[in-house]
């Protein structure tokens, strides 16, 4: 399984539709893996993070989108990040949930450049799944008139073997119709089969226009900087007392389980930069 995924937009029915395509079974994979999730809570944990790109469409240069869950029943959070340059991460928990693919809870799309807020979508989720929720979204808040389609698929042993997302939309020129009409082998056709002629320009026997075709990788922003940053940020004293004991600093990012570790000569450079290193 490679561990990068796969996003394709192109117009369809003679340039009368636009689709947008989501395979994104290697990072999905790979946030569970990192995370230890199997069974639902790595099926939401891989249609939140589909969700996520089916909502990334738009976003450019900087851009960063994000989506929260918050599930009341059963109780979980889901958050994931996709940058535009085809970066995503993501995080659930707790790392076991009820074998339960309804929730209730809130949904929050918020599209950001750096710290800047460029948009903030909220919707409620009464007894729907990534997709419900996603497809209700889409038509209230986006004014969409399309279809959403989100699959994933386990293993016998409840490991993530796939997880793809479809995003139908039809152009304002096309009769509301004869669109349902058309679209309806999109709706029935398991994703991972028309995976390969999307991203070759065909739909079955009809040549689409591959508008863009570009890979994503499951990749956090953390980084050893940033832990040092965010310890120094304690304070000297603060410093000082981890120094003494135990000795170390040992940080784990929460997003892809990273483990940063800074022994006693990295502190004391963070407590006094101009120090030289023992």
């Amino acid at each position: 399984m490679t561990a990068s995924g796969n996003v394709t937009s192109a117009l369809i029915f003679d340039q009368r539709a636009r689709l947008l395509l989501v395979s994104l079974t290697g990072p999905a994979a790979t946030l569970c893996t990192r995370h230890q999730l199997r069974g639902q809570a790595a099926q939401h944990a891989a249609a939140g993070l589909v969700a996520t790109g089916l909502l990334s469409a738009h976003i450019k240069g900087e851009e960063r989108l994000t989506l929260f869950v918050r599930s009341e029943e059963p109780d979980f959070t889901f958050t994931a990040d996709w940058d535009a340059d085809g970066s995503v991460r993501g995080l659930l928990k707790p790392r076991e949930i009820p074998d339960e693919p309804l929730f209730t809870g809130q949904l929050s799309v918020v599209k950001s450049l750096g710290r800047r807020e460029l948009y903030r979508g909220n919707s409620e989720v009464i007894l729907e799944d990534f997709e419900a929720a996603l497809q209700r979204y889409f038509v209230s808040s986006e004014q969409v008139d399309g279809r959403i389609r989100i699959q994933t698929t386990l293993s016998a042993a409840g490991e993530l073997t796939g997880a793809f997302g479809l995003l139908v939309e039809r152009l304002p020129d096309w009769n509301a119709e004869e669109f349902g009409r058309a679209i309806e082998p999109l709706l029935t056709t398991p994703l991972a089969e028309l995976v390969p002629g999307i991203q070759a320009g065909r739909l079955g026997e009809q040549p689409i226009t591959v508008m863009e075709s570009r890979e994503v990788e499951f990749r956090c922003s953390c980084s050893r900087a940033r832990v040092e940053a965010t310890l120094v940020a304690l304070g000297p004293e603060e410093l000082t007392l981890i120094l003494e004991d135990p000795g170390f600093a040992e940080v784990t990012c929460e997003y892809c389980s990273e483990i940063y570790h800074l022994d006693a000569a990295a502190l004391k450079q963070l407590i006094a930069p101009g120090s030289a290193q023992v």
